[in-house]
């Protein structure tokens, strides 16, 4: 597997993502484990099938988690929900959260 914390970091982006209706709702899922698990491994089978480079991965999840906040949020909400992604991001692969 290419990412060890891929769950981590897709799970905690369709929280964020999901709440980009109403930005005052606590963070908690309304999908399953099961939803996201074969979201996820979807998505992962592509990448593991294509075989990308890890920086083109990235470079293409990357692109793909811009699109979704750009096709999705509110442009006023866009700078804190990315700014969440990170630090989601971040926690998840062990750095530091500021």
């Amino acid at each position: 597997m290419i990412f060890p914390n891929h769950f981590v970091v897709l799970a905690l982006l369709f929280i964020i993502f999901e709440q980009s209706t109403d930005f005052n709702m606590p963070i908690i899922s309304k999908y399953s484990n099961e939803e996201i698990n074969n979201l996820v491994e979807e998505l992962l089978s592509v990448i593991q099938t294509q075989k990308p480079s890890v920086d083109l991965a990235l470079i293409a999840l990357g692109n793909a988690v811009s699109n979704v906040i750009d096709s999705n949020v509110p442009a006023k909400a866009k700078a804190d929900i990315a700014k969440s992604f990170s630090e989601a991001l971040l926690a998840s692969v062990g750095g530091k959260q500021h």
